[in-house]
This record gives structure tokens, sequence and C-alpha cells, in this order.
């Protein structure tokens, strides 16, 4: 998914006609790049889930019509809601920006992955029970 397409799920989203939607876009690339900083880790763990490699850190979009380099469930799940409630936060209806953003929140805990890994003994020795 390009930075555009999902610029225009956020819009559809947030109810807006496409003549109205103009207002937005000027801070539509900075709201998914807030977005994609907020989600990386959430990212990393479905990656390491999955067997991939993760991200060394987080992508900063130069343009909407880049791809997003994210899991597409988190993609097409959470970042909709993240970046609605980044771009409504100056309409002044503070409950709807809250509703988007624990939709965001909601979503992206949902995508979260748990990941087994060695555990390191800081402390030595064989502690007590």
């Amino acid at each position: 998914m390009t930075g555009n397409e999902l610029y225009e799920q956020a819009i559809a989203l947030m109810a807006t006609p496409p003549d109205d939607a103009a207002v937005y876009k000027p801070f539509a690339l900075s709201a998914i790049n807030a977005a994609l900083a907020e989600a990386w880790s959430v990212n990393n763990s479905m990656r390491l889930f999955l067997g991939k490699e993760e991200l060394e850190g987080i992508p900063l979009l130069g343009a909407l019509s880049e791809e997003i380099p994210y899991e597409e469930e988190l993609v097409r799940s959470a970042l909709p809601y993240g970046v609605c409630s980044k771009l409504y936060i100056d309409e002044d209806d503070m409950a709807r920006v809250v509703y988007y953003h624990n939709l965001y929140i909601q979503f992206a805990n949902a995508c979260a992955k748990l990941v087994a890994g060695e555990v390191e003994d800081v402390y030595g020795g064989e502690g007590e029970a």
C-alpha cells in the first residue's frame, strides 16, 4: 500500500467527501510518518513472528506515492485509524480524535506478536526459589 492509498482509506473512514478532503492533504505525509514511528515496534514483532528480519530503523516516507514497508495486516487494519486521529486533531472534536486513536491502538495491539527467545541470566548464580 502506498502513502496515498493509506491517506485515501483514512479519509474514507472519516466519512469526508472528496471535495472537503483537500484540507487534510498537506498534513497527510506527516500524519503517516508519525503513525509509522508509533507502530514500528509492532511491525517488527510481526516480522520476527513471521521469520523475517526486523527493520533497522523507522521508515520515513518522502512522498505519498511511496510504498509503506510494513506488514499488510498492520497497514490495512491499524494505520488508517492512526492517520485519522492525527488528521482530525484540528477539528475541535476531541471525542472523535480519541475514538480514532483508540481504534488505532486496539488494532495495533491485535497485530502485535509475542516472539519467544533466549533469556539471559544477568544476576548469575542458581538463585533461590
